[in-house]
């Protein structure tokens, strides 16, 4: 297994074991836990071969937006064109404030769009079934047992961690889908004390370490990584998600706000959204763009 494959294994299953918990089926939206409503859509979501994704991200620092990020990705396993996926970063922070990926795979070829740095380019290399694949199906079958235990050991730590929080989600209405939304909101003092503990003590590890640095005196409010050296808490946190009739996620708002010792605030929103399971069709590659004659890449030696 190699160190790409390990890297994805682990980072998928701690981003989606965060959410899961293995739960049994339930008959009535209206009566079910909204916790184990939640992850099992999560869970859900883990190896769909056919869909389509849209995430955004905002990031606001004392009032002002500093990243906008968006993702939209159409995804078949199956199809003539298994993945057509766009990229769009506006970050007031950086040297190159906006710009736009993307990528689709098609004919056995990965296609790779850039725009938003010196100039607009194309490049292209061989595309290998088993790597690179949609957001959602990104765990190679002879990964799976690895992947369940990383997956089965994050659902304890957050149950855990959760507590009786869990028993705050409230149910809002049934969707026209035969699904239902749900909500939960917390203020700082339902904010679990670990969380809040982990992050001070992180803080102030990132303080002490880089202190006599000129980075770290370099740093403003507006940059995120201010509030990773300057001792922050989780002032609120909100959540509105959405399952289907299969209980599979379809909508998700998290926003999280922080605030630093010395008053300065963070306001971070992300948004996801899923439909078309099983009837996506990618759309294939702009036949108008002209692939540039660079060398074909082998995706392992990336």
């Amino acid at each position: 297994m190699n160190l790409k494959r390990k890297k994805t294994i682990i980072i998928t299953s701690i981003i989606t074991g965060t959410c899961i918990l293995a739960g049994s089926a339930f008959a009535n939206y209206s009566t079910a836990n909204g916790y184990d409503v939640y992850k099992k859509g999560i869970k859900s979501l883990i190896g769909q071969q056919n869909y389509t994704l849209n995430a955004s991200a905002t990031i606001i620092g004392d009032g002002e937006t500093l990243l906008e990020a968006t993702l939209s990705e159409k995804y078949d396993r199956n199809g003539e064109v298994i993945l057509n996926r766009a990229e769009k970063t506006k970050d007031i922070t950086s040297d190159i404030d906006e710009h736009e990926n993307r990528e689709i795979i098609q004919g056995g070829k990965r296609y790779y769009y850039y725009s938003g740095m010196d100039k607009d380019w194309v490049s292209y290399n061989v595309y290998e079934g088993d790597t690179n694949r949609g957001a959602l199906d990104m765990i190679a079958p002879e990964d799976k047992d690895t992947a369940d235990k990383v997956v089965r050991f994050v659902e304890l730590l957050t149950d855990t961690v959760v507590g009786d929080l869990k028993n705050n989600f409230v149910y809002i209405f049934d969707t026209e889908n035969g699904g239902a939304k749900y909500s939960i909101s917390l203020d700082s003092i339902q904010i679990p004390e670990l969380i809040n503990a982990g992050i001070s003590a992180m803080c102030s590890l990132n303080k002490y370490d880089m202190e006599e640095s000129d980075y770290y005196n370099s740093l403003e409010p507006i940059d995120p990584a201010y509030y990773l050296y300057h001792n922050a808490a989780i002032k609120s946190v909100s959540s509105d998600f959405e399952v289907d009739g299969e209980g599979r996620l379809t909508n998700n708002v998290i926003t999280v706000s922080i605030e630093s010792e010395d008053g300065h605030s963070m306001e971070m929103k992300f948004e996801l959204k899923l439909s078309d399971f099983g009837t996506t069709v990618p759309e294939a590659m702009d036949p108008n763009v002209k692939v540039k004659d660079l060398e074909v890449l082998d995706t392992d030696e990336e």
